[in-house]
């Protein structure tokens, strides 16, 4: 289970998106124009939310079971 994350690029304002988990791993994402953005995971709440999706997607496919 993937949540979206849209920011804007600090460098040039493009639209650029990211999943939670790429947040939490603290990628590095690419625009549109070529500049890196290094996500950082302030923290840890990104971390949180993608162990807490993890929790409830194997919760939920052991439910259907």
């Amino acid at each position: 289970m993937d949540l979206d994350v849209d920011f804007e690029c600090p460098e040039c304002g493009s639209p650029v998106k990211a999943t939670v988990a790429e947040v939490a791993r603290q990628a590095t994402k690419r625009c549109r124009k070529g500049h890196d953005i290094k996500l950082i995971d302030r923290g840890g709440g990104a971390r949180k939310a993608q162990r807490a999706m993890d929790d409830l997607d194997r919760a939920l496919k052991r439910f259907g079971k």
